[in-house]
């Protein structure tokens, strides 16, 4: 009994051997004192309370200061992505702070040391306690944390961000875009880095119609002679319904749409009724890689 026990054990424990492991250090790194005490700093930082003025947080002292660029401010375009990542970082920050506070702990206590920023009734962040419940869940401090300087009306730096990249987008809509297009001669368009001539852009488009045209002709099977074969497609004709949601549905199942075949048989026809296409459609279908 005691060897089936073991043998039963043993496949068992093959099984698991099949599922991935995660180390315990690798799912909860563990963060050394020197990086925690900067993380506790950043969320200081970032649950202060703005009462009066912008700048009694240092934090915005901080990125009004990298809004200078040599002897002049940032423009609307460079400026933003600063605020970009530094609010893409907070985010980062906070999620790490929540796992801090919410992971599993090691030592037997039914609290474990640490520190609670006081979301609620408070001025700035200050600790309120330097022991936390074992069990408050990860998704719980976030929400806390979000709630309480990381979005609007919060009163926190977070705002000010926000409110100044928002406010670079209607910059960005009301101001005429520098011009790239550039004619020379009447002739020559210039774009950027790039020139060419009318001639060269017609040359341009014929050789990709062209090119289009064959791949065409040989999807549908038709020679060089046959591309008469084609049918003709009523551009002019065609109509399209946006209130029909019906999953699946597209402008060529619209019964107002009258083509001059029926495109779900058509090919299939065509193979069928023309021997010659045969042996030609199969030595197609072994070649698809190249589409």
């Amino acid at each position: 009994e005691t060897e089936e026990g073991e043998e039963d054990h043993n496949d068992g424990g093959d099984d698991d051997d099949d599922e991935p492991r995660l180390d315990k250090s690798d799912e909860f790194p563990t963060m050394t004192p020197v990086q925690t005490a900067c993380l506790e700093f950043c969320i200081q930082l970032l649950n202060h309370k703005v009462m009066r003025n912008e700048y009694e947080s240092a934090l915005v002292c901080v990125l009004a200061v990298l809004g200078v660029n040599g002897d002049t401010w940032r423009d609307p375009e460079t400026y933003p992505p600063i605020l970009s990542s530094t609010i893409k970082c907070a985010r980062f920050m906070v999620i790490q702070k929540a796992v801090n506070m919410a992971g599993p702990l090691e030592e037997p206590d039914r609290y474990r040391q640490g520190t609670v920023i006081d979301f609620e009734g408070s001025n700035s962040g200050y600790e309120s306690s330097n022991r936390i419940p074992r069990s408050i869940p990860t998704r719980k401090v976030v929400n806390r944390m979000i709630d309480g300087f990381m979005v609007r009306g919060s009163k926190s730096p977070m705002q000010w961000m926000l409110n100044l990249r928002t406010y670079r987008l209607k910059i960005h809509y009301n101001t005429t875009a520098r011009g790239h297009v550039e004619w020379n001669d009447g002739e020559t368009l210039l774009y950027k880095g790039t020139q060419f001539s009318m001639a060269q852009f017609r040359g341009m488009v014929h050789g990709l119609l062209f090119e289009t045209r064959q791949i065409m002709a040989e999807l549908l099977f038709c020679t060089n002679d046959g591309a008469g074969d084609m049918p003709i497609v009523p551009w002019e004709l065609l109509r399209d319904d946006p209130t029909n949601g019906r999953p699946g549905w597209n402008f060529l199942q619209d019964q107002r749409t009258r083509f001059p075949v029926n495109g779900e048989t058509w090919l299939f026809d065509r193979i069928s009724e023309h021997e010659a296409i045969e042996p030609f459609s199969f030595s197609f279908f072994k070649d698809q890689s190249k589409y």
